[in-house]
């Protein structure tokens, strides 16, 4: 089973509670059913720059997190994840990522400026999930990485 699932809201007791019922139900649901392998999905894409833009655009402004992530282009994300559902149950966690490390107020200037878009970016922590505990560090994957092959450069070109 491969849990891809996604919310919209912005809101951090929401979404939590959101992700804490989808994966209670999937695992149960998984369970009854005789899953014994289930993939679980939690990096950044590159089109996560254009949501949070989304979500805090007024006007000809748009407030974005300072964060540093190591983002991938969704469609290596998917072929990672098929290879991890059918391959042997882990019993861990793998972890996927992009293969270079953004600071996702730049990324998201380059993605804006590509689809000729030029909002005022103003860098911010303190709404939705992006408080000063996604600060530094703690979004980057560990050592025992799985990279992707496709960097932003290639994603954009390929846009």
């Amino acid at each position: 089973m491969i849990d891809v699932t996604s919310t919209a809201s912005t809101d951090e007791d929401e979404a939590s509670e959101f992700f804490t019922t989808v994966t209670r139900n999937l695992m149960r649901a998984g369970e009854e059913v005789g899953v014994g392998h289930h993939v679980l999905r939690a990096t950044q894409f590159f089109e996560f720059a254009e949501m949070v833009v989304g979500w805090t655009r007024q006007g000809d402004t748009a407030t974005v997190p300072p964060l540093l992530i190591e983002p991938a282009a969704a469609r290596d994300i998917a072929a990672e994840l098929a290879d991890l559902a059918a391959g042997a149950p882990l019993n861990g966690t793998a972890e996927v990522a992009g293969p270079r490390r953004e600071d996702f107020v730049d990324m998201t200037r380059r993605i804006l400026t590509a689809r000729g878009q030029h909002p005022t970016l103003e860098p911010a922590w303190g709404f939705g999930p992006f408080g000063t505990d996604t600060a530094g560090d703690v979004l980057l994957p560990d050592a025992s990485v799985r990279t992707t092959s496709t960097d932003l450069d290639a994603w954009l070109a390929a846009e």
